[in-house]
């Protein structure tokens, strides 16, 4: 019956909630933790530095920047975990390509600013539709990156400053901010004889 049915799923559906009994993964060695903390602070210090040097760059009614919150998870990331599918440069560059443009596309879309005759839908409820869209065309296309997710959100609930870029958003600071973490990446990691990035292209 459709009530046993019922019951037999949720009971399936809690059962998950324990957890399958895998073994976690165990520290790593002090050597791959100061490569991690030395990588993700260089990483980081590139963008706040040149953040910190072009801000006065005046750009329609504010300025350029280049960094956003969400390069932080991306640098822990090659760091942290360089061998990780999720980092490799095609995922790097090709999720937040994606992330970027479905930000802009969408807010374009729907932000009363650009059609103040036909506005759609408030931030709150466009800006959660960029992500989705995001990792649906990523997992397609082979291309998921977690953390372009987050820029995703940055540009649609942002500040003024940060819609006041539009579409160089996608170019500036989201995929400069790619390159230059993968530069870093690829430069620090490889010095260590234990680790080698990235593993493909």
């Amino acid at each position: 019956s459709l009530s046993m049915r019922s019951q037999h799923f949720l009971w399936k559906y809690l059962k998950k909630f324990r957890g399958q009994k895998a073994t976690p993964p165990g520290p790593n060695t002090w050597q791959f933790s100061l490569w991690a903390f030395f990588g993700t602070y260089v990483g980081v210090f590139i963008l706040t530095s040149i953040n910190n040097r072009i801000k006065e760059i005046e750009y329609r009614e504010y300025y350029i920047f280049i960094l956003i919150n969400s390069m932080g998870a991306v640098a822990a990331m090659l760091f942290s975990a360089p061998t990780s599918p999720l980092v490799q440069p095609r995922n790097l560059f090709g999720g937040h390509l994606i992330a970027a443009t479905s930000a802009v596309l969408i807010d374009y879309v729907s932000n009363k600013k650009h059609h103040p005759d036909t506005y759609l839908m408030p931030p709150w409820v466009s800006a959660p539709m960029a992500p989705m869209v995001a990792i649906f065309i990523q997992a397609k296309a082979g291309l998921i990156h977690p953390p372009s997710c987050s820029a995703c959100l940055i540009y649609g609930m942002g500040l003024p400053y940060v819609k006041n870029i539009g579409w160089l958003y996608i170019a500036c600071p989201v995929l400069l901010d790619c390159v230059l973490l993968l530069i870093a990446a690829v430069l620090i990691n490889n010095l260590s004889k234990d680790r080698s990035y990235p593993l493909y292209w």
